[in-house]
């Protein structure tokens, strides 16, 4: 009896533990994840606070399909993309409840969602912020990125390392046309030794065309 007793507890204990484990976003850390779901229900909560002649319910509505965009999150503590990853993670996991509880007036959405819903905070030290990496890829190759200025370095490719601002909402963008722009240039450079011998000698035909007009010049004046 005491066997079975163990081993029910054991069972219960297993399965409080996984019930309350917390659901990240793929390949985002529940640090990330806190900071990122603080930033939605802060700009969900402007939202719905500006008047409306509509119904609560309508309005959380078009929140809630309107809230994953860059224009949002510019100012927050992580970059737009990881941000919106996280938005629409929590909107695509936890709709029905979130209509819930945004259909309630509260003052305090980032307490019910972040913390007691999603349990994306709880525990976390938000006083220290996680270094956020950027996922960028070209021709499926991970590149190196920086976030920060730094001096150029010597026999620097000008591909594996840039400096770009992560809070731009197209800053992957343009790293990626910027890497695609120098692996262009680097082709060409490549294969331009003959285009450059045939402008010298084009160059030095030019001149030689030039020395006979003159001594010809010179000799029909001295003939004068």
């Amino acid at each position: 009896m005491d066997v079975l007793l163990r081993i029910s507890m054991a069972l219960v204990l297993c399965l409080s533990a996984l019930g309350s484990k917390v659901k990240l976003p793929p390949d985002m850390s529940q640090a990330i994840f806190c900071e990122s779901c603080s930033a939605v229900m802060q700009e969900i909560g402007k939202l719905l606070a500006k008047k409306s002649s509509d119904p609560r319910e309508l309005q959380v509505v078009e929140a809630m399909e309107d809230i994953c965009q860059a224009k949002y999150f510019s100012k927050y503590h992580y970059s737009p993309p990881t941000t919106i990853k996280a938005c629409k993670f929590l909107i695509e996991k936890y709709e029905e409840e979130l209509e819930q509880l945004l259909t309630t007036k509260s003052a305090d959405y980032e307490k019910e969602v972040c913390y007691e819903l999603t349990k994306a905070c709880e525990g976390v030290d938000r006083s220290k912020k996680e270094k956020e990496e950027m996922d960028v890829r070209f021709n499926d190759q991970k590149q190196e990125v920086k976030t920060e200025k730094s001096t150029p370095q010597k026999d620097d490719d000008g591909i594996q390392r840039m400096n770009i601002d992560i809070n731009d909402p197209g800053a992957a963008k343009r790293l990626a046309d910027q890497i695609k722009m120098q692996v262009a240039q680097q082709q060409a450079m490549g294969g331009g030794s003959d285009d450059e011998d045939d402008d010298d000698d084009e160059d030095e035909d030019e001149e030689e065309d030039e020395d006979e007009d003159n001594s010809s010049k010179t000799k029909k004046k001295t003939e004068l």
